[in-house]
C-alpha cells in the first residue's frame, strides 16, 4: 500500500501542474482514501469510467479529462452522479489535461511522435509538436491506423514525400496555423474542425484527423507505466473508446 500524497506529489512535480495554465482544474480533483492499493487510468472521467473503477476496486483514478473545467458548476445531473460514485466509494480522482499533452517524454504528442516517427520531436506553440523526418505520407497513414487502432480521415493537399510532421492530439486543430509557419508538410490531430479543412487546402499541407480518443490514450498509458515503474502499486488501464 502507498499513501495518496506520494502519488499526487510525484504527479504534481513530474507534470509541472502548477506551472501550466489550463482551463482544466489539474491535479487532485477529489480526495478519497489515503491508502492506495490499485490505481486506474482512463482518458475520460465519465460516469461509465467511474463505475468501472468502482467495479475494479480502484482506489485512485488518474485521467486526462477530469470533471472540473473553467467555471464553478452546480452539483447536479452528471456532475452529481460522478461525485456520488467517487465519494461513496472513497475513490480519489486526479486529472492532467494540458500538462499531459505537453510533457516532453510522457505526453500524448511526444508518445505519438515517438511511436509513429521514432522521435519525440520538439514542442511548437502551446501544445503542438513537430518532428523532422523523411517519410512518405502513405507510410504515416499506415502506421497511425495500425498503432492507434483507428481509421484516419486524410486530406492530401501536400506532397507525398514528407520532411516535417507536426501533430497536436485531441482537439488540437488550432495548432495547424503554427505547423504551417514551421514549414510542416503534414499536420496530425484528433478531432475534426471545419476551418482546418480550408486552411490546410489553401496552405497546401496534408491534414489527418485520427480521432480525439484515439490520440489521447498514449499519454495516460505512458504515465501508468511510469507509476508502475516507480511505485509498488497495482495499475490498470480502463479502455472505454469513443469514436470521436
Amino acid at each position: 500500500m502507498i499513501h495518496l500524497s506520494e502519488i499526487t506529489n510525484f504527479l504534481d512535480q513530474e507534470l509541472k501542474i502548477a506551472e501550466i495554465e489550463d482551463y482544466s482544474l489539474n491535479g487532485l480533483q477529489v480526495e478519497g482514501k489515503k491508502g492506495i492499493n490499485r490505481i486506474g487510468f482512463a482518458v475520460d472521467a465519465s460516469v461509465e469510467s467511474l463505475l468501472l473503477a468502482k467495479e475494479k476496486d480502484v482506489d485512485m483514478l488518474i485521467v486526462h479529462h477530469g470533471i472540473f473545467w473553467g467555471k464553478q458548476e452546480a452539483i447536479c445531473g452528471s456532475l452529481y452522479q460522478k461525485l456520488k460514485v467517487l465519494i461513496e466509494n472513497q475513490i480519489s480522482l486526479y486529472a492532467a489535461h494540458l500538462p499531459l499533452d505537453t510533457h516532453p517524454r510522457l505526453g500524448n504528442n511526444a508518445q505519438i511522435a515517438k511511436i509513429i516517427l521514432g522521435s519525440c520531436g520538439k514542442q511548437i506553440g502551446d501544445y503542438g509538436y513537430i518532428v523532422e523526418k523523411d517519410i512518405e505520407l502513405s507510410e504515416v497513414i499506415k502506421r497511425l491506423e495500425q498503432r492507434l487502432e483507428t481509421r484516419c480521415k486524410v486530406y492530401s493537399y501536400g506532397k507525398e514525400n514528407l520532411k516535417k510532421v507536426a501533430l497536436s492530439s485531441g482537439g488540437g486543430a488550432s495548432m495547424l496555423s503554427i505547423a504551417i509557419k514551421e514549414g510542416a508538410d503534414l499536420f496530425i490531430t484528433g478531432e475534426p474542425r471545419l476551418s482546418s479543412y480550408h486552411l490546410a487546402r489553401e496552405a497546401g499541407i496534408n491534414l489527418i484527423f485520427c480521432g480525439h480518443y484515439a490520440t489521447e490514450t498514449f499519454g495516460i498509458k505512458a504515465l501508468m507505466a511510469e507509476i508502475q515503474r516507480r511505485f509498488e502499486v497495482d495499475c490498470l488501464f480502463l479502455d472505454l473508446p469513443v469514436d470521436i
